[in-house]
């Protein structure tokens, strides 16, 4: 028997390695990085990594948050470098400041960037950065026409001394401690298929000097003693897979979506029954090599559900191990992912154990999440609404009917 009331189907977004929006098409016209001076001592290298799995990175989808790194590589700039400034251009339909879990998105100095290597004993903590630095304004000069629309946001970075730890004045930081900064930056649902981000220390803002490292007395290196070869990253925005949540439209009984219990003796219903949520992750060939690949990258899949409507950002924080009252987590065993086709689509269903009818109102709300080894935790943009409550009597009358429940 199939409900009379068919819940809503929604169409879900996975983002394993990949974008929540795949049907837009791109209107940025994204420039190559190409730098003048690629052959000096001064070597400065950017990184980019998963901000929740320390993996390096080269592809990126809607809500991942990076962790970009800076590091000075250099035979003769070493222990006696002091205060600096830089600034860190990119785009803002694509890219957002952030703190390192994403979820702070107008971060405050300290949320932004952490100092690493060496800077940790010699940067103040405090030091400015200024989130609002018209870069493409400020470097025109030094910029191609396609840069000076692209780069429409930037942060200007600074380093001085932190003389509240003591130091005097003659204290300096020494790059070969590796990286000295790490910067926190989220991938926003504008972010297109397909489309490059650029994002890192830019050469334009040293041309015009209003960048610089400073070396010992020497004062700041000149432009043409660095090499800004590395010193950007470019991320393109991964291709899409799609997850389909079906409604729940099938027998009531054993095997169905919704199911109900006999009480001990067998001879009334019992006052708990089940429900089962499922959906299909679709395109799967697009984004693994084989099988094993993608199944043995899958670490944790499954559901959070709650009997009240709740946001994502509730379903994410219980899906990653905190509380929300009322929120459960139902992780999936691999035998609860199956290959629907000989294709690439896999389907995984959960089933919601032991709800009590005079506990709930009509609705139980569910969000699919997915984690995996390589590029953490990622959600889905849609909840799965399963209602029951108005057909509950019919239900449980054909439960009685195939059970012979008087």
């Amino acid at each position: 028997m199939k409900m009379a009331k068919k819940i809503l189907s929604v169409v879900l977004i996975v983002s394993l390695l990949c974008s929540v929006f795949a049907l837009v098409s791109s209107a940025l016209d994204v420039p190559t990085y190409a730098p003048t001076n690629t052959s000096g001592d001064c070597k400065i290298v950017a990184t980019a990594k998963n901000a929740s799995t320390s993996a390096a990175i080269t592809t990126v989808a809607p809500g991942d948050v990076i962790a970009l790194s800076m590091e000075i590589q250099s035979l003769n700039y070493t222990t006696n470098m002091y205060a600096f400034q830089f600034a860190v251009p990119y785009n803002n339909t694509q890219l957002t400041p952030c703190s390192s879990d994403g979820t702070i998105t107008s971060p405050t100095n300290t949320q932004f960037r952490v100092w690493t290597g060496d800077c940790v004993n010699w940067a103040k903590e405090t030091a400015t950065v200024n989130f609002n630095y018209a870069f493409a304004t400020q470097c025109a000069s030094y910029l191609t026409s396609t840069e000076q629309t692209y780069y429409n946001k930037a942060a200007l970075v600074m380093g001085t001394l932190a003389a509240d730890m003591g130091l005097d004045t003659t204290a300096r930081w020494d790059t070969t401690q590796g990286a000295f900064i790490t910067m926190y930056f989220k991938v926003l649902d504008t972010a297109v298929v397909g489309e490059d981000i650029w994002v890192g220390i830019h050469e334009a803002a040293f041309l015009r000097q209003s960048a610089m490292f400073n070396y010992d007395n020497a004062g700041r290196i000149a432009a043409a003693d660095y090499d800004f070869s590395k010193s950007m990253v470019k991320l393109t925005v991964a291709s899409a897979a799609t997850m389909e949540v079906n409604p729940i439209e099938n027998a009531l009984h054993g095997y169905g979506n919704i199911r109900f219990k006999t009480n001990a003796t067998g001879t009334e219903v019992a006052d708990t029954f089940d429900i089962r949520v499922m959906s299909s992750i679709t395109n799967v060939a697009e984004l693994y090599a084989d099988e094993n690949e993608f199944k043995n990258d899958i670490a944790d899949i499954g559901f959070v559900f709650s009997a009240s409507e709740m946001t994502a950002e509730t379903a994410k924080t219980v899906a990653e191990g905190g509380t929300e009252s009322g929120v459960t987590k139902k992780s999936l065993d691999d035998q609860y992912l199956q290959r629907v086709t000989a294709g690439s689509e896999y389907k995984f269903s959960c089933m919601i154990t032991d709800i009590n009818y005079s506990d709930v109102d009509s609705t139980l709300y569910a969000y699919a999440y997915v984690q995996t080894t390589t590029n953490g935790y990622f959600y889905y943009p849609a909840v799965v609404s399963v209602s029951y409550s108005t057909l509950y009597n019919t239900y449980v009358d054909a439960f009685k009917a195939d059970q012979g429940i008087a």
